[in-house]
């Protein structure tokens, strides 16, 4: 099994209570319980992020009241931060670094110093493609293609972590200098072409809509 009972638990009730969701979302973060590079946990914690549900009298969705309180903004902001600090050094695990940087993104909507967060991360990750340069001169040259491709993935995921939310004008300029240097990485290698495709469409989209 992919989840242990108190891990299913967690996933499970994310979605149980929506008044509280940010909560359950923030212990699920703060306890490790689940695998953060999972696309099913991507799907729920996308859900959670992007409900709806009952709206105040002045527009305002219910949910997400949490946000008025400080001492929550708080833990939550620490939460991130400590997920971003020991996943940053950690390339084997870039869906969940992409994943954190999502909920960065979309809390900095809310408030915009989540956004350091995923400043910290899309450094980070641009920083595995560079060190993978480094790596080209020593490795098989029936293993450069799917090297090649791993950079270009890097790059893309850099590009994800802070390209949506709150934007600058700074981040749209270094999402094109990122979107550039994926583009001139040479992949020969169909299967890798297909990997690094994934993340080129959702790039594409997310500088579209910026």
């Amino acid at each position: 099994l992919w989840l242990d009972k108190i891990g299913y638990l967690t996933f499970t009730n994310l979605r149980s209570y929506p008044h509280t969701q940010l909560r359950r979302l923030c212990v699920a973060l703060q306890d490790r319980r689940l695998p953060l590079s999972d696309p099913s946990v991507h799907l729920i914690i996308n859900q959670t992020l992007l409900h709806i549900g009952s709206m105040s009298s002045t527009g305002e969705l219910e949910w997400k009241r949490d946000f008025e309180d400080a001492s929550f903004v708080s833990r939550m902001k620490q939460t991130l931060s400590q997920l971003s600090n020991e996943l940053k050094e950690s390339p084997t695990n870039f869906e969940a670094v992409k994943l954190i940087g999502d909920i960065a993104n979309y809390l900095s909507e809310i408030d915009v110093s989540f956004k350091d967060t995923a400043r910290l991360l899309a450094n980070s990750v641009e920083q595995w493609a560079v060190d993978r340069e480094k790596d080209l001169t020593e490795i098989d040259h029936t293993k450069i293609s799917s090297l090649r491709a791993t950079q270009a993935i890097f790059y893309h995921i850099s590009i994800l972590c802070f390209l949506r939310g709150h934007v600058c004008q700074q981040d749209i300029e270094m999402a094109i200098k990122l979107r550039v240097k994926a583009k001139n990485i040479f992949v020969d290698d169909p299967t890798d072409q297909a990997s690094v495709r994934k993340y080129k469409v959702q790039t594409d989209v997310a500088i579209g809509a910026s």
